[in-house]
């Protein structure tokens, strides 16, 4: 049977240390992924697929978008996009998403596309058909709960609060 090995990804690819929440997910042609927030609050991916070398990459950087405030919360997507939300120092939603079809990271201010109101640390978030949906709480004392939609095949971003006025 195969023994488990550890390995300082810091250290051995000279990357930034990560502090926080870490989200680690594969993608469907098998890349290895792990994301987290560095000191600056940069997302940072540290990233393998096959037949190639461990990245390190800047995904902050790269898309020339603030910085994160809190941790982050990431999905895969049935478009096999890589998608990852956080909160910037204003409390607004960002996605910071890549596709095959576009080869290039982008990011949007979830918050101001779907016209709603500032959030607090985004919940989780899921991918199935072509939707991906976010869950976050309002920041008001209700702390309701708020779900973001996004339709893959048109990139518009929907908004509803949970059922029954889900509190969390």
């Amino acid at each position: 049977m195969p023994k488990w090995g550890t390995l300082n990804m810091t250290t051995q690819f000279n990357g930034p240390t990560l502090g926080g929440q870490l989200s680690a997910f594969v993608t469907a042609w098998g890349a290895m992924n792990i994301i987290g927030l560095n000191t600056a609050g940069h997302a940072v991916a540290y990233w393998w697929v096959p037949g190639s070398s461990w990245t390190v990459s800047d995904l902050t950087t790269i898309t020339s978008t603030t910085s994160f405030a809190q941790g982050l919360t990431t999905t895969t997507s049935t478009d096999s996009g890589i998608n990852i939300f956080g909160l910037d120092a204003s409390d607004h939603l960002t996605m910071l998403r890549w596709t095959p079809k576009t080869g290039r990271w982008i990011s949007s201010d979830v918050t101001a596309g779907a016209e709603t109101s500032p959030v607090n640390f985004p919940v989780g978030a899921a991918s199935a058909g072509n939707a991906m949906t976010v869950g976050a709480r309002t920041k008001d004392a209700n702390a309701r709960l708020i779900l973001y939609t996004f339709d893959l095949t048109t990139d518009m971003w929907s908004w509803r609060f949970g059922t029954n006025g889900a509190t969390m």
